[in-house]
């Protein structure tokens, strides 16, 4: 009788051991799960977070570029309009100068326009 209570003590020690290890891994494998999926979660907003920063970045670079375009336009177009006033000004000073005759007398110098 005695051996049959240490033979069910230790049947029982080692249920209950069994049911320990069971919790313990499947606890484990729980914390192994949960673990990986804030990883995959983490991820995946690392993921969103690069593709908005990258699509902010390549919008404001095509917004500089449209406004650098547009400056070098009104650039050269006022570039232009002034090369051509400066020529309009050669032209009208060389024509004003072709107008004039200037009279030397003895005592004063006077210059006369032509129409």
């Amino acid at each position: 009788m005695f051996w049959t209570i240490v033979d069910r003590v230790v049947n029982l020690t080692f249920l209950l051991l069994a049911i320990i290890i069971i919790t313990l891994l499947l606890n484990s494998t729980t914390s192994s799960k949960d673990a990986n999926n804030f990883n995959l979660k983490i991820e995946a907003f690392r993921q969103e977070t690069v593709k908005a920063l990258g699509n902010n970045v390549d919008y404001a670079d095509r917004r500089i570029n449209r406004l650098s375009e547009t400056q070098d336009s009104y650039q050269n177009s006022t570039d232009q309009r002034v090369y051509l006033l400066e020529q309009q000004i050669k032209m009208l000073q060389l024509d004003k100068r072709n107008n004039q005759k200037i009279i030397n007398n003895n005592s004063s110098n006077a210059i006369v326009y032509e129409k």
